[in-house]
């Protein structure tokens, strides 16, 4: 379902409004509606929530950067601006439906969001359902759906974990088929089978979204992927037909959880195949939704081998900085200087960064229950479009965040950023 680039008086068009707003009244609107004092970041010890209803989709310094400006770009996926505009339309998906209403006792918060959706689904959306969809998939050593995939996080012992992880990730799409009657009865069996994967996930001894299981309000927010969040949206805005998506996610989990499967370690508690005969076949028609789908099972294969090898990437971070010793030109970088209990709202950065500590110690984390400390002295490497948080843990910490070239990357490892 490839649709043809918008001509361009169109374009013009909607470099001056989109959805029906001028871009201007769409920033300010997103603006005031994600910096909603009841929105409040998450504190240290609400990376998981009792209650789902502290939701603000960014740190402010970021909204300020993404700017609201522009709808995302045809290859936008794992940009900053990708997750900060999807987690800003799920979190009005949820307001507008009176989902969050106990959020702040605030009607304005419920009027703003209906107000802006028909924007933020343009602005998400409109290059994508007019393009093949977002190029760069992932290479056969980071391919979900590859029995070779699952074989290899098994020898990490992270299988397990990457089946709990994917379960996390059909949370979103999950609440959606829950909340949506008509079209839970039009994909009952991908609804079926995310609800047992997430279930499985969960009752075979590895924490699926901690434990809270499907319909949970989205405890675990902050961990979606962008890709994740962005094929939920698709379902909730009906920007691409639902089924469309439905058929596209199935058929691409159906391959996925076959892999995994094959490839299960001998002593693995969770059996995949329920869910596998509850999905039956569904085959994938292409189109913007299969490229949807695509994306995210890039985007989440690229995540867990990135964490699966965490102790290379350290070791990527070590010879990086002895690299950037013997630069005569200092590399780019940040500086940061956070207090006690600073907390960073998960996100991603658009290069690749080290996360160099000068002073203090922090705790840096990628997935629910990860708690990674980083003392004085000590680095770790981030690949672009990675999905991460920290928090202070001293009365303050100093530390760096050098961008690397990308010429440095043919030392880094698998799902480095190569």
């Amino acid at each position: 379902m490839t649709m043809a680039t918008p001509d361009r008086t169109e374009a013009d068009a909607g470099a001056r409004s989109v959805g029906g707003l001028g871009l201007g009244d769409c920033a300010a609107m997103a603006t005031r509606l994600a910096g909603h004092p009841a929105l409040h970041p998450a504190q240290v010890d609400e990376l998981s929530l009792d209650r789902p209803d502290y939701r603000r989709p960014q740190r402010g310094e970021d909204f300020d950067l993404v700017g609201f400006d522009r709808p995302l770009d045809v290859d936008a996926g794992v940009d900053l601006r990708a997750l900060t505009y999807h987690r800003l339309l799920f979190v009005a998906h949820e307001l507008a439906d009176g989902l969050a209403d106990d959020v702040g006792g605030d009607p304005a918060l419920r009027r703003d969001a209906r107000a802006i959706l028909p924007a933020l689904d343009r602005m998400c959306f409109a290059s994508r359902v007019r393009h093949a969809g977002p190029p760069g998939a992932a290479s056969d050593r980071l391919d979900l759906a590859a029995p070779g995939f699952w074989t290899a996080l098994g020898e990490r012992a992270a299988w397990g974990t990457g089946v709990a992880a994917l379960a996390l990730q059909m949370q979103p799409l999950v609440a959606v088929f829950q909340r949506t009657p008509t079209l839970a009865a039009r994909c009952a069996p991908l609804h079926r089978g995310a609800a047992g994967l997430v279930g499985r996930a969960a009752g075979g001894g590895v924490a699926a979204s901690s434990g809270h299981g499907p319909g949970n309000r989205h405890v675990d927010w902050q961990f979606y992927l962008p890709t994740a969040l962005a094929l939920a949206n698709a379902l909730r805005s009906r920007v691409v037909e639902p089924t469309e998506v439905a058929e596209a996610v199935a058929a691409l989990l159906g391959r996925i959880l076959r892999a995994a499967q094959t490839a299960a370690p001998s002593d693995a508690d969770i059996d995949l195949a329920p869910v596998i005969t509850d999905l039956g076949s569904w085959r994938s028609t292409g189109g913007p939704a299969a490229a949807l789908a695509a994306g995210f099972a890039a985007d989440l294969a690229a995540h867990l081998v990135w964490l699966s090898e965490f102790e290379a990437h350290t070791a990527f971070a070590a010879r990086c900085r002895r690299r950037m010793a013997t630069l005569s030109v200092p590399l780019p970088l940040d500086t940061f200087i956070e207090p006690r209990h600073m907390v960073s709202t998960t996100h991603v950065h658009d290069d690749h960064r080290l996360v160099i500590v000068e002073t203090g110690e922090m705790v840096f984390w990628a997935v629910p229950g990860m708690r990674c400390r980083v003392k004085a002295g000590e680095a770790i490497y981030v690949p672009r479009g990675r999905l991460h948080g920290s928090s202070v843990l001293t009365e303050t910490c100093r530390y760096h965040q050098p961008v690397i070239p990308e010429d440095w990357l043919a030392d880094a490892p698998v799902g480095g950023g190569r």
